[in-house]
């Protein structure tokens, strides 16, 4: 297995140049692709016909037009109680009593549930109502006029198995430009992109099977790709 990882990097620092024809760097972005597509095509020429090839990626890219501090919006709903002037080195230790809710990278949101977490006061009685709240929430979430969030998912929209007690409570998918973060010590909800100008998209994820392509179904999903590969 040969996993190129230049590529995610790359994109990340300098997609921006990659869309500006006129960069100094937008010609050997482009060229470390064109050696990423020739060196797929040694690893082909030397392989036997029958054996497997599998190619994929996990996520596209594209350009960011702002950050969003998803656990600053929280704090300002009401959902999140942090220490005043809260250190970045102390993380979610800034917690405080009250809180109903916390994000983790990447826009993962817990509730903050009573005997799971060192402060939860979310009883379970409560959970469907501060959920629906939160939906709510994040649907009138808007920068200049856009809608930040395209999609909220419930864990069971997408999670299953022995550990989904384990799994975020919501996870959401943001519209184009918009990179979501879980930064807990931010001071503004919306912040302009800095030296990362490149964000992961969802839509983007593709798979290529050579030999029995029978194996992908319709929608795969990650424990098919590992069935795949197995």
């Amino acid at each position: 297995m040969l996993v190129f990882t230049g590529s995610d990097r790359l994109e990340h620092f300098l997609w921006h140049a990659y869309e500006d024809e006129n960069h100094e760097y937008h010609d050997k972005f482009q060229q470390y692709f064109r050696e990423v597509d020739f060196t797929i095509g040694e690893i082909v020429s030397r392989i036997n016909e029958e054996d497997q090839l599998v190619i994929l990626s996990d996520h596209g890219m594209e350009l960011i037009k702002a950050n969003v501090n998803i656990n600053c919006y929280l704090a300002a709903e009401g959902f999140l109680v942090l220490m005043d002037k809260p250190k970045s080195s102390e993380r979610y230790k800034n917690i405080r009593e009250g809180t109903k809710v916390f994000t983790l990278d990447p826009a993962r949101i817990y509730l903050n549930r009573g005997g799971k977490y060192p402060k939860g006061s979310v009883k379970s009685g409560e959970a469907g109502y501060i959920v629906d709240s939160l939906i709510s929430a994040f649907e009138d979430l808007a920068y200049n006029g856009e809608k930040v969030i395209k999609k909220v998912y419930r864990k069971e929209e997408i999670y299953h198995g022995e550990q989904l007690e384990h799994a975020p409570d919501l996870v959401l998918l943001s519209n184009p430009g918009f990179n979501l973060k879980g930064n807990i010590s931010a001071e503004n909800v919306f912040e302009e992109r800095d030296i990362i100008t490149g964000k992961h998209t969802y839509e983007d994820a593709f798979l290529f099977v050579r030999h029995n392509k029978d194996l992908v179904p319709e929608n795969p999903t990650v424990e098919d790709v590992r069935q795949i590969i197995e």
